[in-house]
């Protein structure tokens, strides 16, 4: 399917129609919503379901005008895939999306040691494994947070081993990066003006709904933020708890992709937020007023590991 060769439907249906001689935008609609000659009205369905999510519209000029139309239920690009971030805001509702481009990401040269361990970049990741690195994201996330002046010093040893868009650090995969060092040089410079920051505490709740959208996306080898049964980060959140009971509550949720079994991998991904003109993967790691995390990682069928990590301001365990 030429769709699937920009991006994946991700288990969504997509439907495409040509129009030929059509000149203008407004009879192609037309022509769509009336579905003149099919019985059935698949086409004004499918326009009008709340289900449709995606559109794609292509023109050219042959002997007439013609016009390619794709929908789809659901759809992620290429752009897409790699990472992901949302955020929501209590009073007044808000909501935010971004994705990353890349499938792998550069790490801190403290990382060689470890990285020669073929285990922590290929093969099924064990149970074990999967809980450590939860444990260690965390951890990292902490440790960031609590001096991120000195983080952007561990950083600034990745600028060697940059070469042009490639990122070839010894022991461990090649990286291939859309903006090169600038974006790295970038989230230096984020870290040295942030002051320290509280430190996030685990919550169980926060946990048991990251790590159901973990699975999900896991064995689907799906990505993105809604689940299989169309919720979203918060609806996962509030599972087990509330993060939305004050005025201006905060919560939001990154998730990464990649074959990397190293917490700091993941988490510099999030930080030098390649290819993503928003930063917003980072802005959520530095986000002051977040106090609670809840991470989850789960083997995943297409990138081999995908960990959903949530944060909010205040969050009320169930019971």
């Amino acid at each position: 399917m030429r769709a699937e060769q920009y991006g994946s439907l991700n288990g969504g249906r997509l439907n495409e129609l040509l129009y030929e001689g059509l000149n203008s935008a407004e009879a192609i609609v037309a022509m769509l919503v009336i579905d003149d000659g099919n019985r059935s009205r698949t086409t004004q369905a499918g326009l009008l379901s709340t289900a449709t999510t995606r559109l794609g519209v292509a023109c050219g000029m042959g002997n007439k005008p013609l016009c390619v139309v794709d929908y789809a239920t659901r759809y992620a690009t290429a752009s897409d895939i790699a990472n992901s971030i949302v955020t929501a805001h209590v009073q007044p509702v808000q909501a935010v999306a971004s994705q990353q481009a890349a499938a792998a990401e550069p790490t801190f040269r403290a990382l060689q040691a470890v990285a020669t361990d073929d285990s922590q970049w290929f093969g099924t990741p064990t149970a074990e494994q999967l809980s450590t690195l939860e444990r260690d994201l965390m951890a990292e996330t902490n440790r960031m947070r609590e001096n991120p002046a000195a983080y952007a010093e561990e950083l600034k040893n990745l600028r060697g081993y940059y070469e042009g868009n490639l990122v070839k650090v010894p022991g461990q995969p090649v990286v291939s990066v859309v903006e090169g060092v600038s974006a790295l040089d970038e989230a230096i410079a984020a870290l040295q003006s942030t002051p320290s920051l509280s430190p996030l505490a685990p919550s169980t709740g926060m946990e048991k709904g990251a790590r159901d959208h973990a699975k999900d996306l896991g064995a689907k080898g799906m990505t993105g933020h809604y689940g299989s049964d169309s919720s979203d980060p918060f609806v996962r959140m509030n599972r087990y708890g509330s993060w939305d009971h004050a005025p201006g509550s905060v919560a939001g949720e990154n998730i990464s992709y990649g074959q990397a079994m190293l917490a700091k991998w993941h988490l510099i991904q999030l930080l030098v937020d390649d290819n993503v003109p928003s930063r917003g993967h980072r802005e959520a790691l530095l986000k002051p007023n977040y106090t609670r995390i809840g991470a989850a990682c789960e083997a995943h069928a297409e990138y081999r590991i995908v960990c959903v990590m949530t944060y909010a301001s205040d969050y009320r365990e169930v019971g």
